[in-house]
């Protein structure tokens, strides 16, 4: 069988009998020339004329058609002149020469059924056809005689049919809905995707079975039974509406049964589409909880509220505080126009304010002086017209806020931002504000920034990238760093050269603050900017003043200590001669000397490079032996690589380093017992970082950077850090507290132990 819809079988017999009849001897002739062909006698001819089906006869060897009937004519559009002058392949479809020329040497008295092929009208239209041939002997030349069935408009339907199944299939496998078809036994005989993925279960699982042998729930087969037994006995849709539960959860569906009828009318399937109503159920109750919501909110809202029928005006709700400012509660109103309930000179302002606002489809303002004679207040009353879904206004809101407690707090605040801006021109520092949503930009700076970099404030208000195209180009790094912590840390500090306006650079400390809206989400920064050149200047002055006593200092203490140490030293050789017994401890004593006096850069002399990590061991060491306490040693001695001290800064920086292990000993939890720290070293290319942890806290406000609650040695410390090469953190979590001290150039060095040697 091939694509295309056949004649009926009993339409085909009747042919096929037709032209039985029309041959001689059933169809078969005996004797002569062409013997194995039937005669085409006159007869013959009568009824192949007479007939209504279009029947063609051409000649096997010439192919030039024969003959043909007035059905045929009509079928194919010519005139019989013209169709005589045809052939079989002028009334073939091109492509289908060869299947043609295949039949041809194959003759046969009996009649044979040729299936669906494309023949030509003289048009050009094309129309599909399905034939009965049967070799036959026509006026003594042999010929061969085709009945032509025209299926093309069954075709065409059978075509539009499946077209229409393949685009119900389509849309089906696409819809969110389930779509599923049951047959008169109420087996599934087609599913889609939806519901495939809301039962888990495939097709070939689900198809030509019932919900029942599926293992449904019992309540879903039961409805599910009704629904379509009353489809199927009534002919007519029926909704429903089930629970399934599934994976996620128990799901809500609406659902319509529709019946499909057969040719004959009778209900044949019943399609199910459902749809899952559970968002829309939640979102109905949900709603329906919001209406009350909103109800009780309108009632006690600090406003007037009133609603009216936009056609006629009446009153259809009013809440207590419309009723405190009108005079007139619901009970009075509800169901009533103004000119019903208001003296007739109010109830006339009232009325023409209701029609302006109608007519022109816009919020109206009532004088603030409408209500003052019947409750004393003066309130202000808002007309708005509110349209429904058609555009028509069907509603008439007014709103109406008592003016008294506004007008008082408006002075109020008048008088507020008055004094606001008097200390802001009084302040030394410019105050500001700025977004924290992208692009961070400037939203207000107070006018006196202009005394302190020359700019206006409409500068920085005016691009979001003003401040950062005028910070110091060395300082633009840190300083973007630091303001962007107010996003992690809620503030942050920092200071950084600002150009100003004539060309020079000023210093300005920038020091902001997260503030959080209402809700606790954070969208707006404060603070404060000021110019501290002067502050700076005079610091740096003192710091020089410093390092210049640093530096004479650590060269005295330097001198003493290494020729107390030597003298000691030998000393203590002496003592080792003259008693063998101890010699072994004193040598140990002396080495510990030595790496005392390699602490403070003393072994080799100030002016010779050092070895960073040798030194903090050395440290590590001798302070572990000087005191009640362990240290515990974090790295490797392959892993001290060849990071040198500056000859300059050698002392200095183990006087620190000392000074922070130091601390770190004394200060940490000793309850446990003798006090345990661990000390870490790192070399990361030309930087060293090393860092202390011991168990304890930091004392309570406690800030490096300011000074507050240092002591004396993390004082010393700063100063021998020096400003520059080195950054010293320290901070306190889960009772620990952590030292971390990062040295970089020009404190340290990379040189190899052979150069140094």
């Amino acid at each position: 069988m091939n694509d295309y819809e056949r004649f009926t079988r009993k339409e085909l017999l009747n042919l096929v009998r037709e032209l039985q009849a029309a041959q001689p001897g059933g169809g078969r002739a005996n004797g002569g020339e062409g013997s194995e062909f039937p005669v085409f006698g006159e007869r013959e001819q009568q009824d192949f004329e007479k007939s209504a089906h279009p029947i063609r006869i051409f000649d096997r060897e010439t192919l030039r058609y024969l003959a043909v009937n007035d059905a045929a004519l009509k079928l194919y559009g010519y005139t019989r002149e013209e169709f005589l002058r045809l052939t079989p392949l002028d009334t073939r479809h091109p492509e289908e020469f060869d299947e043609f020329y295949a039949t041809l040497p194959k003759p046969t008295g009996y009649m044979r059924f040729r299936g669906p092929r494309r023949h030509i009208r003289k048009d050009g239209g094309v129309i599909v056809v399905e034939i009965v041939t049967q070799d036959i002997l026509y006026r003594g030349r042999k010929a061969r005689l085709s009945l032509t069935m025209d299926v093309t408009d069954r075709i065409h339907a059978h075509e539009i049919m499946r077209q229409r199944q393949q685009e119900f299939e389509t849309l089906a496998e696409n819809l969110p809905d389930l779509v599923a078809r049951f047959d008169a036994e109420h087996r599934y005989v087609y599913i889609n995707a939806a519901v495939e993925r809301l039962t888990g279960r495939s097709r070939q699982e689900v198809l030509g079975k019932t919900q029942s042998e599926l293992g449904m729930p019992h309540d879903l087969i039961a409805t599910f039974d009704a629904s379509m037994a009353s489809v199927l006995s009534e002919g007519r849709s029926h909704k429903i509406e089930f629970r399934y539960p599934a994976k996620d959860g128990e799901r809500l569906f609406d659902a319509y049964h529709v019946p499909e009828m057969d040719a004959c009318g009778d209900v044949k399937t019943v399609l199910c589409v459902a749809r899952d109503i559970t968002e829309r159920r939640r979102a109905e109750e949900e709603l329906r909880r919001q209406k009350k919501l909103l109800d009780a909110i309108i009632e006690h809202l600090p406003v007037g509220v009133v609603v009216k029928d936009a056609r006629t005006l009446r009153y259809l709700l009013r809440n207590r505080m419309a009723g405190e400012l009108t005079g007139l509660n619901s009970a009075e109103t509800i169901g009533k126009r103004a000119d019903e309930v208001y003296p007739p000179d109010l109830a006339e302002i009232i009325r023409e304010s209701d029609q302006e606002a109608l007519s022109i489809g816009a919020a109206v303002a009532v004088s603030s002086k409408v209500f003052r004679q019947l409750t004393g207040r003066i309130v202000h009353n808002l007309k708005v017209p509110v349209p429904d879904e058609t555009g028509h206004y069907a509603h008439l809101v007014s709103i109406i806020v008592d003016l008294t407690d506004i007008e008082r707090a408006q002075a109020a605040l008048r008088r507020s931002e008055e004094r606001l801006k008097q200390l802001l021109s009084m302040s030394p520092a410019a105050i500001f504000s700025l977004s924290l949503e992208p692009p961070f930009a400037t939203t207000f700076i107070s006018e006196n920034v202009t005394a302190q970099v020359g700019w206006q404030p409409s500068d920085f208000t005016g691009s979001p990238s003003f401040w950062s195209d005028h910070v110091h180009p060395e300082d633009r790094a840190a300083a973007f760093e630091a303001t962007a912590r107010i996003a992690t840390d809620g503030r942050y500090i920092c200071e950084y050269r600002f150009r100003h306006k004539n060309g020079g650079w000023r210093w300005m400390h920038d020091e902001g603050q997260a503030v959080r809206d209402p809700g606790g989400t954070v969208r707006e920064g404060i603070g404060i900017w000021m110019d501290i050149t002067p502050q700076r200047e005079e610091a740096e002055e003192r710091l020089q003043r410093a390092l210049r006593q640093r530096d004479a200092l650590v060269k005295e203490v330097h001198h003493r200590i290494k020729n107390h140490l030597q003298g000691i030293a030998g000393l203590l050789r002496q003592e080792a001669r003259a008693h063998p017994g101890v010699a072994p401890l004193i040598e140990t004593m002396v080495a510990q000397m030595k790496s005392v006096a390699l602490v403070y850069g003393l072994q080799n002399g100030v002016d010779t490079a050092v070895p960073l990590g040798p030194v903090l061991a050395a440290i590590c060491a001798s302070l572990e032996h000087l005191m009640p306490c362990r240290v515990v040693r974090k790295w490797d001695v392959e892993q001290e690589g060849s990071l040198r001290l500056d000859a300059n800064e050698a002392v200095p920086i183990a006087v620190a380093l000392n000074e922070l292990v130091y601390n770190a000993l004394k200060h940490g939890d000793r309850s446990i017992g003798a006090g345990t720290i661990e000390v870490d070293y790192a070399e990361r290319g030309p930087r060293a970082e090393i860092r202390v942890a011991n168990l304890g806290a930091l004392p309570p406000g406690f800030d490096y950077a300011t000074g507050v609650g240092c002591g004396t040695g993390l004082d010393l410390v700063k100063t021998l850090l020096g400003p520059k090469g080195s950054t010293l953190a320290i901070w306190s979590r889960k009772g620990t507290v952590q030292t971390t001290l990062t040295l970089d150039k020009p404190l340290v060095t990379l040189q190899s132990l052979q150069t140094a040697a």
